[in-house]
């Protein structure tokens, strides 16, 4: 069985972002499809178009408040 590794990560900027964070997830060849399909579906759902239809993407910095309470 051959499995796809996305890694990705965010705050790397060592500016406006105080932390780093990496994630990443596994998954098997042959369910890749039915996660690419089900990832549009969802951004789709949420933000009502595909967002690289306007060349841009889902950025932690931007859904979250700087200010601390």
């Amino acid at each position: 069985m051959t499995w796809m590794l996305f890694l990705d990560e965010s705050g790397q900027d060592r500016k406006h972002m105080p932390f780093e964070v990496r994630g990443g997830i596994a998954l098997p060849v042959s369910e890749l499809w039915n996660f690419v399909r089900a990832w549009r579906k969802l951004e789709k759902s949420c933000f009502g178009v595909p967002l690289a239809d306007y060349g841009k993407e889902v950025k932690g910095a931007k859904l979250l408040s700087t200010r601390i309470a």
